[in-house]
């Protein structure tokens, strides 16, 4: 349902995207892509967070769809917290230290504050050429640094359709592989320190 809903998103014109582009103000809406970067292959992305100011932004220029969509959103983000906090007891009971806000998770009342955001992506078909193909993992490792410093975060959980590569960046290296159809992958954020967890 939140995918054939999310669909909906993309099909927004871009005169009515560019109305809620993120900025430095905004730290929700579409993700725009400049100059010759615009590829047509590249994936585009939209960033929703349970806001007033972007549900009366959205409601806007997507006066139906929205309203369905945000209510999907909500019910997808509830489901995704209750695994978050599963993973994270986990994480807890194999931790050398105790994860808590004095080591760089937030509160109950810092995650109010900050919420939740979701980062819906679509993604185009890639071409197998080499050329193209080293253009767009480089795009990608870009795209992902920049998410990282704007987005410091403990845990991410990444909801796959099984259409792309995953790509991994940590100070280790690089790790790429392609998920199974409808797949949850998670990934350990900067708030973590992932090799003070001890996994058996």
């Amino acid at each position: 349902m939140v995918l054939d809903l999310a669909g909906g998103v993309f099909e927004i014109p871009s005169e009515k995207k560019k109305k809620v582009a993120r900025s430095p103000e905004r730290r929700y809406g579409f993700e725009e892509i400049h100059g010759e970067e615009e590829i047509k292959d590249q994936s585009e992305e939209f960033l929703w967070c349970g806001d007033d100011a972007m549900r009366l932004e959205m409601e806007g220029i997507w006066p139906i769809g929205y309203s369905n969509f945000s209510q999907e959103m909500e019910k997808l983000t509830g489901k995704i917290e209750e695994v978050a906090a599963k993973i994270l007891v986990f994480l807890q009971q194999h931790s050398l230290r105790k994860l808590g806000p004095e080591n760089g998770l937030v509160d109950d009342d810092e995650q109010e504050a900050g919420g939740n955001v979701c980062c819906i992506q679509k993604q185009y078909c890639r071409k197998t050429e080499s050329e193209e193909w080293e253009n767009s993992l480089r795009y990608d490792v870009i795209r992902m640094l920049i998410r990282g410093s704007e987005f410091p975060h403990a845990l991410c959980l990444h909801v796959c359709g099984g259409s792309s590569d995953f790509h991994v960046y940590s100070k280790k290296g690089w790790l790429s592989f392609c998920p199974a159809q409808d797949s949850l992958v998670a990934t350990v954020g900067d708030k973590l320190q992932f090799s003070e967890v001890l996994l058996d």
